[in-house]
């Protein structure tokens, strides 16, 4: 054994030198862009060397999405016992391919159209186009006035390239037009037409990305009974503003979770042109883990607890006073605070829900497998949730303003299902609402909700 063992040493320190490398089986990629991955594998020295730096060739072409197989081959030329030629024999994925949807209901509806193109130059680039409708289908369907869908859509067109042709950092440029109905919240609707440039990077389970967003937006429509709170944001207004955003992401699943941790931190400012000047900072936690007691199921699944913690804050700066309705935080629904409905919680005028300049919200489950669905994506789960979300006053000082933002929380606790399909969590919770502030608008019983990103 002692021998085999320094017979595999000494080959692998064997001197090769790398005669050629090819890529076969190419058709749309260009030759720029494979010399830059495989350039690293002309200074192997040795047969170790050889072997990793193929082994990281080979994982380099499959993360840059473009090839769908890629293989390996050693060869040496005739006569020559110390040239190795290395072939990559690829079959490239297909390019062009197009997703569409429909999902009705008794009074609504869904129906999203997707087109992408994968390699579109040659250097692994990606073309795609999506636009997607949310229909109201208890009235009419077009608005002669207003020249919009009864609902919401968004049309996007998207570039996206890695930089210097590294999977880990990438280059997009987003164009998108956007129509939002408000009605159920703010009693207006809004139109959104912006571009969007970002650089992100990636490092293992981390991410950064830096941006710059140039928005126009249009607050309009509003119904008859809309409060003065809302109508002195009417009109347009233009945001220009860079921003900055850190994730990391340990998670074993980050739709439903069961050991690992999340943490994704993003600043914004607005203020490079236009009419909106702000500082924007928000933070998102999420932490699981096993217990190493309690119900444990067939499949030796246990139970896991969860806490999540977020909070954020937004504030006017360069003479302006307030910020507009657009850009401040909501508050209260299934996916955040359960137990309240969507945007329950926080200021309100009548029936609209006004936003925040400030939040915080927490949330402590404990999830647990059901002994008689053999399915781990289905799991019974309690939890404990609560926040706050109140405007700023420009006129007091940090700490009477903190004083108003954690004095009186609003609080809830349930016990539902929580299932995961595709990217999607679904769940269907009962809820107990423990402590209301008078403005809060409450979801006690039965909610439901369905999104990727719960707390």
């Amino acid at each position: 054994m002692a021998d085999l063992s320094s017979l595999i040493i000494e080959s692998q320190r064997r001197k090769f030198t790398v005669n050629s490398v090819k890529v076969q089986g190419v058709v749309h990629t260009s030759h720029a862009l494979l010399e830059k991955v495989t350039r690293p594998l002309l200074a192997a020295e040795n047969l170790g060397d050889l072997i990793v730096g193929s082994r990281n060739v080979a994982d380099h072409l499959r993360r840059l999405d473009v090839f769908k197989n890629v293989a390996i081959v050693l060869d040496s030329p005739p006569g020559s016992a110390d040239l190795v030629n290395v072939i990559f024999r690829v079959e490239e994925a297909q390019r062009l391919f197009a997703r569409t949807g429909a999902d009705f209901g008794a009074n609504d509806g869904s129906m999203n159209l997707s087109f992408n193109i994968r390699n579109a130059f040659g250097g692994a680039e990606t073309l795609s186009a999506n636009t997607s409708y949310a229909i109201d289908s208890s009235g009419p369907i077009y608005h002669k006035d207003s020249g919009d869908m009864a609902g919401a859509s968004s049309h996007q067109f998207s570039f996206s390239t890695p930089i210097d042709a590294d999977p880990d950092r990438r280059f997009e440029a987003t164009g998108y037009k956007q129509s939002r109905n408000h009605t159920l919240l703010m009693s207006h609707h809004e139109k959104i037409t912006g571009l969007s440039l970002k650089l992100r990077n990636l490092y293992g389970i981390a991410k950064q990305e830096m941006g710059y967003d140039a928005v126009w937006r249009e607050n309009h429509s509003f119904e008859p009974t809309a409060s003065q709170s809302i109508r002195q944001d009417a009109g347009h207004s233009l945001k220009s503003a860079l921003s900055h955003s850190l994730s990391f992401d340990s998670r074993d699943d980050s739709v439903l979770p069961f050991r690992g941790l999340y943490f994704r931190a993003f600043q914004e400012v607005a203020g490079l042109g236009g009419d909106v000047r702000h500082v924007k900072a928000e933070v998102d936690t999420q932490a699981t883990l096993p217990l190493p007691f309690g119900f444990v199921s067939a499949h030796d699944e246990p139970q896991s607890l969860t806490s999540s913690l977020r909070g954020g804050v937004i504030a006017p700066f360069g003479g302006q006073k307030r910020n507009r309705v657009n850009d401040r935080f909501f508050l209260g629904g299934p996916l955040s605070v359960r137990g309240f409905k969507q945007a329950g919680i926080g200021p309100r005028d009548g029936k609209e829900s006004l936003g925040g300049d400030a939040y915080w919200a927490g949330s402590l489950g404990l999830l647990s497998p059901l002994p008689f669905i053999p399915l781990k994506p289905v799991k019974a789960q309690v939890y404990l949730n609560g926040g706050s979300l109140v405007p700023l006053r420009l006129d007091q000082s940090p700490a009477g303003n903190a004083q108003a933002l954690f004095a009186t929380p609003s609080v809830s606790a349930g016990i539902g299902l929580a299932a995961r399909f595709t990217i999607f969590r679904i769940e269907l919770n009962y809820n107990v609402p423990l402590a209301v502030c008078a403005t809060d608008n409450i979801k006690p019983g039965f909610q439901f909700g369905i999104g990727m990103n719960f707390m």
